[in-house]
């Protein structure tokens, strides 16, 4: 019963996420680009410096981008995207 309801949880987040179209696309930059500063983030896509940070936490906070380096840098998590594609491709 419990894995139902974190799969229900779950489905909501990656819905969330997928009807977003700065978060879709933060995800298509980093698939594209391999590893991005938030500043390059935020300037291609032309976010605020708010609203930026937010994007890339609840991404992160999802385990679909990771934060490297110093100065950070943020990539896709190539193995939880890949099972967020494919959960919305079998759907």
């Amino acid at each position: 019963m419990i894995d139902e309801k974190d799969n229900i949880q779950k489905n909501t987040k990656y819905e969330k996420i997928l009807n977003d179209p700065i978060k879709m696309g933060i995800l298509k930059m980093l698939e594209k680009e391999d590893t991005c500063s938030l500043g390059y983030i935020i300037q291609k896509l032309r976010l605020s410096n708010v609203t930026g940070p937010e994007h890339i936490l609840e991404l992160r906070n999802m385990g679909l981008v990771n934060k490297t380096g110093n100065p950070p840098s943020f990539q896709l998590n190539k193995e939880n995207y890949a099972e967020f594609i494919k959960h919305f491709a079998a759907n």
